[in-house]
């Protein structure tokens, strides 16, 4: 018996080294972009812009670091990056933004990283145009958010632009990999089972003996 006991306590120990072990693994979760480049027009002056990515925060082109942009429910971040302004009349212009997503019956959200901070801005909205006024010169990051209908609407028309060609990341999720694999109920059965013939034999040895 006491042998017998020696043999299971074996396969138990056996048994749970060779339990599949499981690493921790980490996953980002930046949301994709819809829109990955922005096309635009000023009323005076120049303006450029740069996409970067902004729903998970990051770093703009002048080192300002800037915090993730809002959660709004019912709407979709279209876009996200630095827009710069220069040269203008009076320190000020009127930024167009072309938008694949808007339409005239669109509901928007624009808005601008001032001083720490996510501030909405005021814009008006036609068909592809997104127009905000006021915009001073120097470099500003924006966020521009489309009600999800109009960003539904146009996905199935096909005239977004696709966010497979963008640098922005998208959400990684991955499993967890396997550090160590091994046939747990094989080996299992075959430890109980030489126990068991093992128990057998020294049974019969005993009977013959006697």
């Amino acid at each position: 018996m006491k042998k017998l006991i020696a043999f299971i306590l074996a396969g138990t120990l056996i048994f749970g080294m060779s339990v599949q072990a499981f690493a921790t693994t980490y996953s980002s979760a930046t949301t994709d972009l819809t829109q990955t480049s922005m096309d635009t027009e000023t009323s005076s002056g120049t303006v450029e812009t740069e996409t970067i990515n902004y729903t998970s925060g990051g770093t703009s082109s002048t080192g300002v670091t800037v915090s993730a942009t809002p959660s709004l429910s019912g709407y979709t971040v279209v876009w996200t990056g630095d827009v710069t302004v220069s040269e203008t009349d009076d320190g000020t212009a009127t930024v167009t933004f072309y938008v694949d997503s808007v339409t005239s019956d669109s509901t928007v959200v624009v808005y601008a990283y001032i001083d720490g901070e996510w501030v909405e801005v005021e814009a008006t909205v036609e068909d592809g145009k997104i127009v905000v006024a006021g915009l001073e010169d120097g470099s500003v990051p924006i966020a521009i958010y489309v009600d999800d209908e109009s960003v539904e609407a146009a996905s199935d028309s096909g005239s977004t632009t696709s966010s497979s060609d963008s640098t922005t990341s998208s959400s990684d999720s991955t499993s967890s990999p396997q550090t160590g694999e091994f046939p747990v109920s094989g080996t299992l059965a075959v430890v109980i089972a030489a126990a068991l013939a093992g128990m057998l034999l020294t049974q019969r040895r005993r009977s013959v003996e006697g």
